[in-house]
């Protein structure tokens, strides 16, 4: 395995292409260094948040906790769930060598983060890395939109396909699909705040990033978990989802969102895996490609809702006690379900709550996770 120091050493084509450019003015390169940075800084957040959150489940649980948590092998999930820490770790050291290149401080380096919530169980944890995940992928796929140096783009491309295998990984473990869509999706830097900037409780400034998250979006279906034939209702931490809106539904390589009016939002048939949901003040589709998306229209959101198959895949099962027969391709039912969350209630500044489901999860802001007698919930702190 490529090792921290390794793996900075492998950004230096990026950290050179920062710092000298002789077809530049001076003018141009000093726009495009500030550019960059930026983009370094936005990452090195959201890599800083995720590093920090493996760190503390993996001091936190021990292996009986795993077995009870209805796993096969604690000592696979523990390995598995070990690599992903690693790279979590690896891709801070990179990117904050980097940043230190081009002349500045790595602006989370001081901030503080609570997962206390996130982690009061083993299920609780792998469901809430199975948001962060995805997110994080759709955040590197959407900073290929705004990176004009093609060394930063190069070695931030290193990086998503990581994410996108910790995001596989994670599917399995809650018994999602390995890879549920031929395409991923991208966010921009205002949703990507949005869905995962609650986690962050201070100790330094983001400011200078110059993101403004979009209002938090919760949704809550009629059905419990949010699946085909679920009518959905929203709340938001910022302006009233009420009166003439619209909600939208993205999945992976669509071109336009589907969409319905906000009173009538009820999830149509063929929606599997990663959906990010969407309030606007607009009726017409949203375009698939963000940089062609009218972002203006967006009241809230994005929420996030995994749409998983009634059964599960072989491969996820295989990693519950019980989840598959020996020699046999017949599902057995397993012991525990994943935990999932389908989001019920937002306010500014509040917890939003989210009840567990074996079939789909929906986030909005940041999972966090809590009990509530013998139902899994995932509260979801507003940003």
């Amino acid at each position: 395995m490529i090792g921290p120091l390794a793996l900075a050493a492998s950004l230096l084509p990026l950290i050179s292409s920062v710092v000298a450019a002789p077809l530049w003015s001076r003018e141009q390169l000093e726009r495009r260094q500030a550019a960059s940075a930026i983009v370094l800084q936005f990452a090195y957040t959201l890599e800083q948040l995720e590093s920090q959150f493996y760190i503390q489940a993996l001091a936190k649980f021990t292996p009986e906790q795993y077995t009870s948590a209805g796993f096969v092998s604690s000592a696979l999930v523990a390995e598995q769930l070990g690599v992903v820490s690693k790279d979590e770790a690896a891709h801070v050291t990179a990117l904050e060598a980097a940043i230190v290149n081009v002349g500045q401080f790595p602006i989370a380096k001081t901030c503080t983060f609570d997962f206390t919530a996130a982690l009061t169980d083993v299920p609780t944890f792998i469901a809430t890395a199975r948001v962060l995940e995805y997110v994080g992928t759709s955040a590197y796929l959407g900073a290929s939109t705004i990176i004009d140096d093609k060394a930063i783009l190069i070695s931030a491309a290193q990086i998503l396909t990581i994410e996108a295998r910790h995001s596989s990984l994670l599917n399995s473990l809650t018994l999602g699909q390995y890879a549920p869509a031929a395409f991923d999706q991208a966010l921009l830097p205002p949703a990507i705040l949005s869905l995962a900037g609650g986690f962050i409780t201070g100790g330094c400034d983001l400011s200078p990033l110059g993101v403004t998250a979009t209002a938090t979006l919760t949704v809550t279906a009629d059905t419990g978990a949010v699946q085909s034939g679920s009518k959905l209702s929203f709340s938001s931490s910022g302006p009233s989802v009420t009166g003439q809106l619209f909600c939208h539904m993205f999945t992976g390589g669509a071109v336009t969102s589907v969409v319905f009016p906000l009173d009538s939002c009820v999830v149509p048939d063929g929606l599997l895996g990663p959906v990010y949901i969407y309030v606007t003040s607009n009726g017409q589709p949203i375009n698939g490609n963000v940089i062609n998306a009218d972002a203006a229209t967006i009241v809230a959101g994005p929420a996030l809702a995994f749409i998983d198959p009634a059964t599960p895949e072989l491969l996820g099962q295989s990693l519950r006690i019980g989840g598959v027969a020996a020699d046999s391709s017949t599902p057995v039912a397993a012991t525990e379900p994943a935990v999932v969350a389908t989001a019920t209630a937002a306010a500014e500044g509040t917890v939003v709550a989210a009840t567990a489901t074996p079939s789909a999860s929906v986030s909005s802001g940041t999972a966090a996770a809590s009990n509530d007698g013998g139902a899994k919930v995932i509260s979801m702190p507003a940003v």
